[in-house]
């Protein structure tokens, strides 16, 4: 087939990947389809082998497009400039450290999409994997398989999806929004691409497994929960979401309300109040007082806890 007959485009980033992402591209390369895809990998000047490795076995490789950066632009530019690259009807994005386990998962996704165009995309399901423990166990979004997602099923928090794990129609180009995600943050695109996705429209969540996602690292591997405390993730979560609704006009209250909460519970004693006030005018009254009340909650249950024990 001809390059115009793309059908999907895979988006794979990477940065310090040399143990993995042989492992994540033959994968994608298995994939058993009756459609022409191609695999666009945004090697961003990782300071491992990752870069090495993938020119000396994957630069005469017809369905793989290296993109080779120069210097280090984060993770976020590096899958949007994989985007505006793109030149699949769908897109599926998947990152340099994670594996599909199902040499069918594209040729399902694409039947079921091109048969319910009343959707923007089908996201399946992933396992996560504890590298530091050897653990594998379901992600949370189990509970919302086999029904659609809304976006305001997303925004309040009653269901969430797995967006690297989620083929649907390339908009970039629609000039709906301005999709230059990586101005909202450097390091996590997951939160604005769904909220993109579902603007579009719905979302089926499939019960379908297709891969396993690496939840943490040995040391001196890259990995986003790796190089972030969890207080530093919850307020990067958090300002991104302040970010977001102010960007897109959207209410994001609940959202707001739950990565605060994330955000305070790292912090201890007298400080954990004075930065709870403090966050009043960030986040706004209604979303604040949402996570007081969380903390209220929490407060009592651990209390009535160990009064039963």
């Amino acid at each position: 087939m001809e390059n115009n007959n793309v059908l999907v485009s895979i988006l794979v980033v990477t940065y310090n990947h040399e143990k993995y992402i042989e492992e994540t591209l033959e994968s994608l390369l298995k994939q058993k389809v009756t459609f022409e895809y191609e695999i666009l990998v945004g090697e961003d000047c990782s300071t491992d082998n990752t870069g090495t490795i993938l020119i000396s076995k994957y630069k005469n490789n017809p369905k793989v497009r290296l993109f080779t950066r120069e210097k280090n632009i984060g993770g976020t530019k590096n899958a949007y400039n994989l985007v505006m690259h793109a030149r699949g009807k769908y897109l599926f994005m998947y990152e340099g450290d994670d594996y599909l386990t199902d040499d069918f998962a594209l040729q399902y996704m694409v039947d079921w999409i091109e048969n319910h165009n009343e959707y923007i995309g089908i996201s399946c399901r992933r396992i996560a994997l504890s590298e530091k423990t050897g653990r594998k166990r379901n992600r949370k979004i189990d509970a919302d398989c086999n029904s659609d997602i809304l976006l305001d099923d997303f925004v309040n928090r009653k269901a969430e999806f797995d967006p690297c794990a989620t083929l649907f129609l390339n908009f970039y180009h629609d000039n709906k929004y301005d999709y230059r995600w990586y101005k909202i943050s450097r390091h996590v695109g997951d939160i604005t691409t769904a909220i993109y996705m579902l603007l579009h429209g719905k979302i089926y969540q499939s019960d379908r497994i297709i891969g396993v996602y690496r939840l943490d690292r040995v040391k001196g591997e890259s990995c986003y929960n790796n190089i972030v405390t969890e207080r530093a993730k919850w307020k990067e979560y958090l300002e991104i979401s302040v970010c977001i609704e102010k960007k897109l006009s959207i209410n994001l209250d609940k959202m707001k309300s739950e990565y605060a909460y994330g955000y305070i519970n790292c912090i201890s004693g007298f400080f954990k109040i004075k930065e709870a006030i403090s966050l009043l005018s960030f986040i706004g009254i209604k979303a604040w007082k949402s996570m007081i009340i969380n903390m209220i909650q929490k407060y009592f249950e651990l209390l009535q806890g160990g009064k039963n024990e």
